[in-house]
Formats: structure tokens, sequence, C-alpha cells
């Protein structure tokens, strides 16, 4: 076999792995935040947002942010919704979106947890309703602190 047969051979097979490639769908990155936690205690929080593969809302929780610290947290489904609901909570405090015309009330518990709407929340203890506080994502991004 010639130089120009090996080489276009080759190339052949370099083009047939660029296209199956660019055929298998990459993982998307929905959205991130930025969670601050300005205290001495461990902050603790949930989120209600849109998982465009399920077509449905989706409350699941709890991530953990350590004491003086902020924390970026990657949400790696598919969410077209620009719009994410958060409840957050200190041993000592909580933000969530009580008395806000535009929180919506879901069920938690002490452990971790994710279910869609129309699903009950997974058994567990400490099972109470909370709000959660409306949040618009700029560029897929939300900076969240107390302060």
């Amino acid at each position: 076999m010639n130089k120009k047969g090996i080489f276009g051979n080759l190339l052949g097979v370099v083009l047939l792995v660029m296209i199956v490639m660019s055929a298998v769908p990459s993982p998307v990155l929905a959205y991130k935040m930025d969670i601050r936690n300005p205290y001495n205690d461990k902050m603790h929080l949930a989120v209600v947002d849109y998982d465009d593969v399920a077509g449905r809302w989706r409350c699941h929780g709890w991530w953990e942010v350590q004491p003086l610290s902020t924390r970026r947290i990657n949400v790696d489904s598919s969410v077209s919704k620009n719009t994410i609901y958060l409840f957050v909570k200190t041993s000592e405090a909580t933000w969530g979106g009580e008395g806000i015309p535009s929180s919506v009330t879901r069920t938690v518990n002490g452990n971790k947890f994710s279910y869609y709407d129309g699903q009950p929340c997974p058994e567990g203890p400490r099972m109470r309703k909370e709000f959660f506080a409306k949040y618009e994502l700029e560029d897929g991004f939300l900076y969240w602190s107390p302060e």
C-alpha cells in the first residue's frame, strides 16, 4: 500500500471518530451556585429546580457549606428555567420564602432526598414543610449569602 492510501485511510478513520464524538451528547452543566456561609455553624441547603429530562420540578437536598466558607455547587442535570428556589438553614436560623408570594412550599426531611412534583418526599427523620424563596439565575449562576 502506498503512502497516499495509508494517509487516506487514516484521515477517514479520524473523520469518522470526529463525527461519532460530535453525535454523543455531552453532559450539560445546568447551573452553578456559590453559597457563602459567614457563620461559625454548618449551613445546609435544599433546592427546587426544573429538570428538563423529567419535565418536572424537582426538590432535592441537602448540601452542606462549612463554617466561614463559600461553596461552589454544580448542578449537572439540564435545567431550562432561569428560576430556582432555595431553603437554607443553620442550627440557629433559616432563610426561606415564608410570607413571600413568589415562594413555594415543599416537604423536606433530615436526610439527603430528591423527588419530583407529584411524588411524595422520601420518608426520613424530621419530615416537615418548608418555604423556598425564589431566585433568578444570571447566565446560569447564583451567588447567595445571608448578608
